[in-house]
């Protein structure tokens, strides 16, 4: 089956900064603003040692990528192994790395956010760590979905410009959209698709290959409900929106879509409800394709509004 990059795990290891909290509606604050303009040769060079910083981290998570991907003989074994590359420290470097630059004016309110975010990485890493020494494969599972959605939520709230720089493994979540020609209605569709990437998709990880079929149905019977509550509220709240003249047609698009997401994501969570592990995991192949069907019939008067979800579309085969 083709990797379903859309609900796959954003890798955390390239995606090391967060900001924090949400408002009361669970939407993530806007983006940072920044000067408009190309940076300056001081800015560039403070944006490299950025990308450097990261990449400390990439390199961290590059070695628990080989670790949980590799197949060994027994459990302990790979607890050892996970030990080894060091579980609940990967953010360590990076961080330091960060805490050393003395960042350009144009970017100091978002290096602070930055350094908050990643804090925080280091925190939700530390239960990765400990997950690991309790031998603890649920807790690890679900400490890694939690930096999954820390994951998906950093690069929306820095501006374009750091964004590009900071994480450009997801360009299609540091776009931002020029709200001109759409008005508040592309606002709110903007920002009810990011909430798909931040409230929605992280549940989807979290399934590892040493997970036992009754820990992976613990994990999902953990995430999926919370899941499945946000998209019913996100598909609420874009269907009740009023599209202007020249968006209808996209409109009914993005609320069908969403219609048939929650039909895939309810009998995914029904199947991990009743013990059904295998069909769970069948809908993973529904998602892919509910996904690419739609993004497939989109026009390109919608497609700035939607990027930050229907941006990554090269698996799907024609695009």
């Amino acid at each position: 089956m083709p990797k379903l990059t859309l609900f796959a795990p954003i890798i955390v290891g390239l995606v090391a900064f967060v900001a924090c909290g949400s408002d009361s509606n669970g939407r993530a604050d806007g983006p940072t603003a920044t000067p408009a303009g190309t940076p300056t040769a001081e800015e560039q060079a403070y944006l490299d040692e950025v990308e450097g910083a990261a990449m400390l981290i990439a390199q961290n998570f590059d070695r628990f990528g080989d670790v949980i991907n590799s197949v060994f003989p027994t459990r302990g074994a790979l607890l050892g192994a996970l030990t080894e590359a060091g579980a609940g420290t990967a953010f360590d470097d990076g961080l330091a790395a960060m805490e050393a630059l003395d960042p350009p004016e144009r970017f100091r309110e978002e290096h602070e956010l930055a350094l908050d975010g990643l804090r925080e990485f280091q925190r939700v890493d530390r239960q990765v760590g400990q997950a690991v020494l309790d031998s603890d494969l649920v807790a690890f599972a679900l400490a890694n979905v939690q930096l999954g959605v820390l994951s998906a939520e950093s690069p929306l709230r820095h501006s374009e410009a750091f964004c590009l720089a900071r994480f450009n493994i997801v360009p299609h979540l540091c776009e931002r959209p020029d709200f001109s020609a759409s008005g508040e209605y592309g606002e709110e569709i903007y920002s009810l698709f990011s909430r798909i990437e931040t409230d929605v998709r992280p549940s989807l990880g979290g399934q590892l290959p040493a997970l036992s079929d009754e820990e992976s149905l613990e994990v999902l019977n953990a995430v999926g409900p919370a899941a499945l509550d946000a998209l019913e509220q996100i598909a609420e709240d874009v269907t009740a929106l009023d599209p202007p003249e020249g968006f209808e047609a996209d409109h009914d698009r993005l609320v069908r879509y969403l219609g048939d997401l929650l039909v895939v994501f309810t009998e995914r969570r029904q199947a991990a409800e009743r013990g059904d592990l295998d069909a769970a995991q069948a809908q993973i192949q529904q998602l892919f394709e509910v996904f690419c069907t739609a993004a497939g019939e989109l026009s390109p008067t919608i497609s700035p509004f939607v990027v930050v979800h229907f941006g990554d579309t090269g698996f799907c085969g024609g695009g």
